[in-house]
């Protein structure tokens, strides 16, 4: 195989992103693309010159034509077709989160593994520029261990609709399990170890959405770390941000995504600032690591159970918030 047929479940929204990502990807080729939106589905084979198009997602997982398949569909929605490509031997490229409980992760991850087919979620914050420098340079201790991280990811949308977002039944909850699971799967990327306990606090103050729309959780790590998630819908437009700020044994750094990194020694009493080109090309480094994960034969970076453990830590906070006790997790 010399180049990986891609079909499109779902176009609107964030499949936009993944086709221009796949654009940048030579290797790669959407062919096919299913929507409930016969418009919408019209308009995207218009935009990324796909000719077989189809209003049911199972006449895409027939088509011999397509290797695999990327997910971009109400979180609701995601167990069941990524079950179904996988049984039809489809790679799968699912849209964050993996699903909306821990028993449906391991059903799809399950699927997957019986099928020998890759399953990659789309936690496309991991090839954010500032994000994978900041990866690089934790890694090579350059602030030294990891104490501490705010993790924070604040929206001014209080007045926003919200779409199926707004349906707890189809989003699989609120806030969390939304913008939540990328600072969930951030966290356990730049501390690299697991979640072990959780205290939480979320609740719901205004914006136009049946889940919670703002919350804190405190977060314990088996390595010792420790991590502070804000989570919000409500934010007033001046604290409109996504930005992690990390304390280490000898130094700290400041993760404003889409705008910079910083980063300082101990002693410094001033940044050492890295800047990076904003043009949203961390599609095509997220697409072209599932296409290049097909072709080489070897598991994407962004795994099923990665996909999985965000969604643990998730549900964990629901749980906290709910009963006020400390949740402990299996690591």
């Amino acid at each position: 195989m010399e180049t990986v047929n891609i079909g499109f479940v779902g176009t609107g929204g964030n499949s936009q992103s993944h086709a221009r990502g796949l654009a940048g990807v030579p290797q790669a080729r959407i062919v096919a693309a299913a929507d409930v939106n016969e418009t919408a589905v019209g308009d995207f084979a218009v935009a990324h010159d796909v000719a077989d198009v189809h209003t049911d997602y199972r006449a895409v997982l027939e088509n011999p034509a397509v290797h695999a398949i990327v997910i971009s569909l109400p979180h609701a929605l995601h167990g069941e077709v990524a079950i179904a490509a996988a049984q039809a031997g489809k790679h799968v490229l699912c849209e964050k989160p993996l699903g909306v409980s821990v028993a449906e992760c391991d059903d799809i991850i399950a699927a997957c593994r019986a099928a020998g087919v890759n399953l990659m979620v789309g936690h496309t914050h991991r090839f954010i520029h500032e994000h994978l420098r900041a990866q690089e340079l934790l890694q090579a201790g350059a602030i030294g261990d990891v104490l501490h991280i705010h993790d924070s990811i604040q929206s001014p949308n209080r007045h926003k609709e919200m779409g199926w977002r707004g349906v707890k039944a189809m989003a699989g909850g609120g806030v969390f399990m939304d913008n939540g699971v990328h600072s969930a799967d951030r966290l356990r990327w730049w501390i690299g170890a697991e979640v072990t306990t959780i205290t939480a606090k979320v609740g719901h103050y205004g914006a136009r959405t049946e889940g919670e729309d703002h919350g804190v959780a405190h977060l314990e790590f088996a390595n010792g770390a420790t991590a502070t998630m804000e989570i919000s819908l409500i934010a007033a437009p001046v604290l409109g941000r996504c930005r992690a700020v990390v304390t280490g044994s000898a130094g700290a750094m400041e993760i404003a995504t889409w705008r910079h990194l910083k980063v300082a020694a101990a002693e410094a009493e001033e940044w050492e600032t890295f800047t990076f080109p904003q043009n949203r090309s961390q599609f095509v480094r997220e697409d072209g690591e599932f296409v290049a994960s097909i072709l080489e034969q070897r598991p994407p970076s962004v795994t099923g159970e990665d996909g999985k453990r965000a969604v643990a830590i998730v549900q964990g906070i629901y749980a906290a918030s709910a009963s006020g006790k400390t949740v402990y997790l299996g690591t």
